[in-house]
């Protein structure tokens, strides 16, 4: 015990001075060598401080023991790690560290499980030693480049690991722990001196290259280089590039003044340079002045150069005119957008996706939501509607998306008043951040209105559903009565006609003188009577064929006829009326124009347009022609009549359509709609046309069969 503590402060005297040298050297070099072995050395002293706390501390041997354990073994890797690093080799730092807490895990598990002393320090000196023979063995692959100092730190390094694997073997040996330490110090030592003065060796190679390879790039970089000697604030050097870039010659911008050269003036560079030369600032912005007299916006990367005989700064000039005027608009366009924001009359939000949280509020939106500013930046949207968390989400997602939206919200004001919005959501880009422009509309006015409306809407919509409920019974009523009277006429059809038959045949007779002789007054009176009944005939005719058409009474009784037959029938019965009225009645026929139809029907039809045609022509003729068509018979009827106007051909086939000029011709307009309507029960129809002043044709067309869905229709 009487050499442990000596041993150990003597070592740790010599462990403090190499800690406190390589601590010096990574402050002054930055180095990552340096740097990790002055952390490894700076650990080593720590471990050896525990280890004078164990010989002096009994009680608290087994915590310091084991403290000195993991500061071995992290000291081993830090010098392991640093040699790599000087080397250039990259070190294998998981593998390390996964190793080290392996040793230190199996050192805590062996003093947990109350093994020796021995036994629980054979995994950190272990671990240590293969460290340090690692260290040796990657000096000595070293040794062509490093030369003999890297040889000796390589036999260093190898015996000091030896010396840490000795540990079990010499433990039990009197004074071998005090041995053992200044064994340790002197190589500790040894191998500070030698990697020291390999690092020294290889960075004066180092430096030497450097400068060569300083001078290269300075010559041929593309960036603009200056020397600058901070004392006279002159051009000491410039490369290719500068020479470019400024206009000047290398000869001319030697030995010019910054102020030639920079905007600012001489005391403002000399503080700008003292800056840069205290390490104060490296990066600097400034205005330089090109040999044409153009003003170029430049970034200096600027710092001190440390020669033989004077310190320099040495500077990187960038063009950045194009980036600066860039850079300008944006802020020119930033300070728009806030001056547009914040004085808008419009209540607009920036909200944050994540959460829907409120970024940014204008006054407009203060005012509109009753909140100061303050504290709308601390809100999120789910504060202002009713609306759940997840709602507002998936509209957020729909607007990032889909880049715009619109859409119509109830949104709630500090006074607890609901108000209907209109919200237009944009998403915009801030960098790498996107946010939600939102300008809210209220139109708690047009809603208002929009529900008193759907409201009148719906009272009107029950109102005329009751009126239409109205109509379809007043309607069903006088269907009823319609059909009522329509079977009424057609079955009275015998009782109407049979006593105008009977006035008619006794007028007839009458006239004749059968019952015996009549004066010129009688006969007069006579043959009126007999015109009025037959007339009086045909119109209750009409009007009982027009009932039974509508009461559905009408009955197709299809045989095989010759159309010609019929409308020579029609003709000579005709004649006479028409020689009343000096007109010329002609027939046209063509060849087999055989139908099978119903000749009633065919018949009356006829008797319709030719009887109109009649009475409606004052001179000329009526010419009948009947042809065949293909599939078809044309009964084409025609006059030469005063014509219709468009408008009247266009209701000629109306019900009770009589036009004016022809009123003196009587009738009851019936005559075209009933064989209109008797043509579509055989399955035809009936075509007109007609010119004012030159006269009318009625087209009768017949198909040359009654079809089955057009039969008693």
């Amino acid at each position: 015990m009487d050499w442990l503590v000596p041993a150990i402060l003597a070592s740790m005297t010599g462990s403090i001075v190499v800690a406190s040298v390589f601590a010096y050297l990574a402050h002054t070099e930055r180095e990552r060598c340096l740097q990790l072995w002055a952390a490894g050395w700076v650990l080593y002293t720590v471990r050896l401080v525990l280890d004078l706390g164990v010989a002096l501390l009994p009680d608290g041997a087994t915590l310091l023991g084991l403290l000195a354990a993991a500061m071995g073994i992290a000291y081993a890797m830090l010098m392991l790690a640093g040699t790599a690093s000087f080397l250039g080799r990259p070190p294998r730092v998981r593998l390390l560290g996964i190793s080290g807490l392996a040793a230190l895990a199996v050192t805590v598990a062996a003093q947990m499980l109350g093994l020796t002393a021995t036994l629980v320090a054979i995994p950190a000196y272990l671990i240590q030693g293969i460290a340090r023979i690692a260290t040796g063995y990657a000096w000595w692959r070293y040794r062509d480049r490093g030369g003999r100092w890297a040889s000796i730190a390589a036999v260093g390094f190898l015996l000091w690991g030896l010396h840490a694997l000795d540990y079990p073997l010499l433990r039990g040996v009197p004074d071998a722990a005090a041995a053992g330490f200044m064994v340790a110090a002197a190589l500790a030592l040894s191998v500070a001196l030698c990697v020291l003065v390999a690092y020294f060796e290889r960075t004066k190679r180092l430096l030497s290259d450097s400068e060569a390879r300083y001078r290269t790039l300075f010559e041929n970089s593309a960036s603009v280089m200056l020397v600058i000697d901070p004392v006279t604030a002159e051009v000491v050097d410039a490369n290719r590039s500068a020479e470019e870039f400024y206009g000047w010659s290398r000869d001319q911008l030697t030995g010019m003044h910054l102020s030639d050269i920079n905007t600012l003036g001489p005391d403002e560079i000399a503080r700008e340079m003292a800056l840069a030369r205290e390490r104060g600032r490296y990066y600097f912005l400034f205005k330089h002045r090109l040999a044409s007299g153009d003003i170029r916006d430049v970034e200096v990367f600027s710092g001190p150069v440390i020669t033989p005989d004077r310190e320099l700064l040495y500077s990187i000039v960038h063009d950045v005119t194009e980036r600066m005027t860039a850079e300008r608009r944006l802020a020119e366009s930033e300070a728009r957008y806030r001056t547009l924001f914040h004085s808008s009359e419009q209540p607009m939000l920036l909200v944050e996706p994540k959460g829907a949280r409120i970024i940014e509020a204008n006054v407009a939106a203060a005012t509109f939501y009753g909140y100061p500013v303050e504290k709308l930046v601390t809100m999120a949207v789910v504060d202002l509607t009713d609306d759940s968390d997840d709602v507002i989400a998936d509209e957020i997602d729909a607007t990032v998306s889909g880049h715009r939206q619109c859409g119509s919200y109830w949104h709630r004001r500090a006074d607890g008043e609901h108000r209907a919005v209109e919200v237009y959501s944009t998403p915009l880009e801030f960098g790498d951040r996107t946010l939600i422009y939102t300008i809210i509309h209220d139109v708690t006015t047009r809603a208002d209105a929009e529900h008193a409306l759907q409201e009148q809407q719906k009272n009107l919509e029950s109102l005329v559903a009751a009126q239409t409920a109205d109509l379809r019974e007043a309607m069903a009523h006088l269907e009823t009565a319609t059909r009522a009277k329509d079977e009424f006429l057609a079955s009275m059809s015998h009782e109407l006609r049979t006593p105008l038959n009977s006035v008619i045949g006794f007028a007839h007779l009458l006239g004749e003188e059968l019952p015996g002789p009549l004066n010129e007054e009688q006969h007069r009176q006579i043959a009126m009577v007999e015109r009025s009944g037959r007339h009086l005939l045909v119109l209750v005719n009409q009007v009982l064929d027009l009932s039974r058409i509508e009461a559905g009474q009408v009955e197709v009784e299809s045989t095989r006829v010759d159309a010609v037959d019929i409308a020579s029938y029609v003709i000579e019965s005709m004649q006479g009326a028409a020689e009343e009225r000096d007109l010329a009645l002609v027939l046209d026929v063509g060849r087999d124009v055989v139908a099978t139809t119903d000749p009633h029907l065919v018949e009356q039809i006829l008797w319709n347009l030719v009887g109109n045609a009649l009475k409606y022509t004052t001179e000329g003729e009526v010419r009948l022609s009947v042809t065949r068509d293909g599939e078809q018979v044309r009964f084409e009827v025609r006059d030469t009549g005063p014509g219709l106007s468009a408008d009247q051909l266009s209701r000629a086939f109306d019900r009770f359509s009589r036009f004016h000029a022809h009123e003196e011709a009587g009738g009851t307009g019936l005559g075209l709609n009933i064989s209109m309507r008797l043509a579509e029960c055989l399955g035809g129809r009936i075509e007109a046309a007609s010119e004012l002043g030159v006269g009318s044709t009625f087209t009768f067309i017949l198909p040359d069969q009654v079809p089955p869905d057009a039969a008693g229709s």
